[in-house]
C-alpha cells in the first residue's frame, strides 16, 4: 500500500528527490535532444528562481501554452517548486479560448512555444488580461519585451529550497473541453499527481526504470 504524502508536501520537490540517485539517466527526450534527471533538477530549480525574479508570488497563476518538449516539464515543475500555479492549456485551441483562459485565470506570466506565439498574441490583443511577462521557448525573432526561455533560465541560480506547500494545496489548473459552455478551470493539488503515479503509473501501467 502506498504511503500517504505528508501534510507539508511539494510534488516537484518529491519528484526530484526520488530520482536524485539516477541523475545521469535520461528523463526526457524530444526532437532537439535529451534531458537527464540531474539536468531536469537544475533547470526546474532555475525556473522556480526565475519566476521569483519576475515578482511572481505564491499561488499566482502562470499560463503554459507549450509543445511537448523538454521545456514543458521544466516550466510546469518549476512553477510547482516555486509554489506558483501553472495553468497548462491545450495547444490546439483558438485565440478566443486562450483569451478567455487568460482573463479567467488572471495569469501573470505566459510561457509559450514559439510556433504557438501568434495564437497567444491574438488572444492577448482580443481580451483583458493581467500578463506582465511573456517567455518564449525556442524562438528567434521575439516580440518587444518578450524573454527568451533559455536566457531567462540561465540568468538565475537554482532555487535552494522549494516553497513550503501542503499536500492539499492547489498545485495546477487544467481546463475542461468546454463541451457544455465555457471551459471550466479544474484545480489539482500537490497530492494529486503523487497518487496518479502510485495508483496508476506503478500498478496499472507497470512503469519500470528502463521504459521509454
Amino acid at each position: 500500500m502506498s504511503q500517504t504524502p505528508p501534510e507539508r508536501f511539494n510534488f516537484a520537490q518529491h519528484l526530484l528527490e526520488v530520482n536524485a540517485a539516477r541523475a545521469a539517466k535520461v528523463a526526457y527526450i524530444d526532437d532537439a535532444g535529451r534531458l537527464t534527471y540531474g539536468e531536469l533538477a537544475e533547470r526546474v530549480r532555475r525556473c522556480a528562481a526565475a519566476l521569483g525574479a519576475l515578482g511572481i508570488r505564491r499561488e499566482e497563476r502562470v499560463l503554459l501554452l507549450m509543445h511537448d518538449t523538454c521545456d514543458w516539464p521544466v516550466a510546469f515543475l518549476g512553477a510547482l517548486y516555486a509554489g506558483v500555479v501553472p495553468v497548462a492549456v491545450n495547444t490546439l485551441l483558438t485565440a478566443d479560448d486562450y483569451a478567455y483562459m487568460l482573463g479567467h485565470s488572471r495569469a501573470q506570466v505566459a510561457l509559450v512555444s514559439a510556433p504557438l506565439l501568434p495564437a497567444l498574441q491574438a488572444a492577448m490583443a482580443r481580451g483583458r488580461h493581467e500578463v506582465r511577462s511573456l517567455i518564449v521557448a525556442r524562438g528567434k525573432d521575439l516580440p518587444p519585451g518578450a524573454l527568451d526561455f533559455e536566457r531567462w533560465l540561465g540568468a538565475q541560480e537554482p532555487l535552494a529550497s522549494p516553497a513550503d506547500t501542503g499536500a492539499d494545496e492547489i498545485a495546477f489548473w487544467l481546463y475542461s473541453s468546454g463541451s457544455t459552455g465555457r471551459p471550466k478551470g479544474t484545480v489539482h493539488t500537490h497530492a494529486n499527481p503523487y497518487w496518479t503515479a502510485e495508483l496508476y503509473g506503478k500498478p496499472v501501467l507497470g512503469l519500470r526504470e528502463d521504459d521509454l
